[in-house]
């Protein structure tokens, strides 16, 4: 449960705590109107996010649930969601583009699931333990894929947040 509370720390005794991506020293911690309540939250530059590394410590490898409270700035380019390898090659991942909110490379996702930019949204992805993933945006199903190497099975045991491999990293 990462709160961003002017740091990268889990407000769950013992979980590692996130570490930047991307240019250091340009991703910020700001005050803004999330649904109504001032919250903070991390901003961030295209091209930059956060990681998790030795994710199994904290995210189980073959079940998970994850959701992350989101706010776009653009919503008609390519965005990389969640990353769960280091490296440039190959592109799985989870992806908003042009609204659609889908798990690449497999075909999902349906088109508008987030309409506007600048509205908070829950995006959340879930894996059971047979492989079946399932995303979700503010609660409503918008894909299902049976992905069962897909995910934390990796060896990079690697998640990163909103950073893409756009630049080969």
């Amino acid at each position: 449960d990462y709160r961003f509370a002017n740091n990268l720390n889990s407000s769950v005794a013992g979980a590692r705590p996130l570490t930047n991506t991307g240019a250091q020293g340009t991703n910020t911690f700001a005050t803004e109107n999330v649904e109504g309540v001032q919250r903070r939250v991390m901003r961030f530059p295209a091209g930059n996010g956060v990681q998790l590394s030795n994710a199994s410590t904290v995210i189980p490898r073959d079940r998970y649930t994850i959701v992350v409270r989101v706010r776009f700035d653009d919503i008609t380019s390519f965005t990389r969601v969640i990353n769960f390898t280091k490296n440039a090659s190959p592109d799985t991942g989870v992806y908003l583009a042009q609204g659609r909110f889908w798990y690449y490379p497999l075909d999902g996702g349906a088109y508008d699931s987030v309409a506007d930019p600048d509205e908070w949204v829950d995006i959340a992805v879930t894996r059971g333990s047979g492989g079946l993933m399932r995303g979700f945006v503010d609660g409503i199903e918008v894909w299902e894929e049976a992905a069962p190497t897909a995910g934390l099975t990796n060896s990079a045991n690697l998640i990163r947040f909103f950073r893409d491999n756009g630049s080969g990293v």
